[in-house]
C-alpha cells in the first residue's frame, strides 16, 4: 500500500450525490426528523435573504418580488409537509404534550411564512425591505431551533 499522502486518508470517500429517499424517521421519537424539512428550507430562505438585501425605498420590479413569492411558497411547502408528517406519525415517542408543542411549532412557522408572503406584497408596492429583514431574522431563529425542541421533547 503506498504510502498516505496529507490529501489522502484511510477512509472510505463518499458519494457526492445521495438520494433522497424522503426524511428519514427522528434518532429518538421515531416520528419525522423536523431537521431535515428545515434543511430543505434553508436555500428558499437564502433566496429571501438576498432579496432583503436591496436598496430600495421605492417600489421594487416584479422580479425580484416573483422569486420571493416563489421562495416563500417552496418553504410553505415543506413546512405543510412537516405538520402533515408530525399529524399522521403521531410523533411517536413523545407524549400528547410533545406533539402538541411540534405542531404549535411549526404552525407558528407556517404563520411567519405567511406573513413573510404579505410583507413580499408591500415591498412590491413600496419598497418595505426592512419588514422583510424583521421577518427573516425571527424566522430564521425559529426554523433553527426547531431540531433542538424535538430533542428536547423527545428526551426519555
Amino acid at each position: 500500500m503506498p504510502p498516505l499522502s496529507p490529501t489522502r486518508s484511510r477512509r472510505p470517500v463518499r458519494a457526492a450525490v445521495q438520494v433522497d429517499a424522503g426524511p428519514r424517521p427522528h434518532a429518538v421519537t421515531g416520528g419525522p426528523d423536523l431537521r431535515e424539512y428545515a434543511l430543505r428550507c434553508r436555500p428558499a430562505l437564502a433566496r429571501l435573504h438576498l432579496l432583503s438585501c436591496l436598496q430600495s425605498s421605492a417600489p421594487l420590479p416584479s422580479g425580484p418580488v416573483a422569486d420571493g413569492r416563489a421562495a416563500v411558497e417552496l418553504i410553505k411547502t415543506e413546512l405543510d409537509a412537516a405538520l402533515s408528517a408530525l399529524k399522521t406519525a403521531g410523533a411517536a415517542g413523545t407524549g400528547a404534550g410533545g406533539r402538541r408543542l411540534l405542531v404549535a411549532r411549526v404552525t407558528r412557522l407556517r404563520l411567519a411564512a405567511d406573513a413573510m408572503e404579505r410583507v413580499l406584497g408591500r415591498a412590491e408596492e413600496a419598497g418595505d425591505l426592512p419588514g422583510l429583514r424583521d421577518l427573516l431574522v425571527r424566522f430564521d431563529i425559529l426554523l433553527s431551533a426547531l431540531g433542538t425542541v424535538q430533542h428536547a421533547v423527545s428526551d426519555p
